[in-house]
């Protein structure tokens, strides 16, 4: 993901956002639609933890919606 806001600042670049069976889509069909949905402007939000592994930010999203 590339966030054109704060997080790309604080993150350096693209960064990891996990997705569970409880996050929320808006505008499209889960994963599978984002999948086929192809490059799309999206606004992703839930919890932003650091991972030491690869010293980047990583998100779990809670809500997940396409813009139009």
């Amino acid at each position: 993901m590339q966030n054109d806001a704060l997080m790309s600042y604080s993150a350096g670049g693209p960064f990891t956002v996990n997705t569970v069976s409880e996050t929320v889509f808006v505008n499209i069909n889960g994963l599978s639609g984002l999948q086929s949905a192809g490059a799309t402007n999206l606004v992703s939000r839930g919890l932003v933890f650091y991972d030491p592994a690869t010293q980047k930010p990583i998100l779990w999203a809670h809500r997940v919606r396409v813009l139009p």
